[in-house]
């Protein structure tokens, strides 16, 4: 499974009518409905403004998908198998449509929907999705040191600190590397350290 590094846009035509595929990479549900807002004020005068969009990993997946006034079935689901069978997660996409006067039918609109979608999937910058985790650790001051150094090792982030009467460290860092870093931590803390795991 992988998720996009960056944004993408393309646009294709069908029997004259304009469909601009956007995607981008969205962490979470707000962040793939800011993008659809986003695409929607941009291009507020087109005929149509579909989307898909799935967050989380195999098992946690999180998706769904508008035809936004297409005939049901033909946008926002085949965009939605696109981003599935890629496969891709954290990924939002729109595809935005002009209609161009001639009417491309059930099958046309399958197509051409798709068609965008798939362009859109093929060209953007990818990488492997790593499912991941947040963990709190407490301890005493003297650890500090010895704790930072650890963590570029693990791929943890350090995303809050506090000092009162212990340190605490707020990480995210991937599932998969979590037990390797438990075991390290208890090692050089020789117990003496409070962990508290949000998968």
């Amino acid at each position: 499974m992988q998720t996009p590094t960056s944004s993408v846009r393309l646009e294709t035509e069908v029997k004259k009518s304009r469909f601009i595929a956007s995607l981008a990479p969205a962490d979470s549900i707000d962040q793939a409905e800011q993008f659809i807002a986003d695409c929607r004020r941009q291009f507020s005068d087109a005929t149509h403004n579909t989307y898909a969009y799935t967050i989380g990993g195999k098992n946690l997946a999180q998706s769904a998908c508008s035809d936004d006034g297409e005939v049901s079935g033909t946008a926002g689901r085949p965009m939605l198998n696109i981003l599935q069978h890629a496969p891709l997660t954290n990924v939002v996409l729109v595809v935005t449509r002009y209609y161009g006067g001639t009417l491309l039918g059930t099958g046309g609109l399958l197509r051409a929907y798709q068609q965008a979608a798939q362009l859109a999937v093929q060209q953007v910058e990818k990488q492997a999705y790593k499912t991941m985790m947040t963990v709190s650790l407490r301890f005493a001051y003297p650890l500090e040191p010895q704790l930072r150094y650890l963590l570029p090792q693990y791929q943890a982030n350090l995303v809050g600190c506090q000092h009162r009467e212990q340190v605490q460290f707020d990480l995210e860092l991937p599932l998969e590397l979590w037990p390797e870093f438990e075991r390290c931590l208890v090692q050089i803390s020789r117990g003496e350290l409070e962990i508290c795991t949000n998968p």
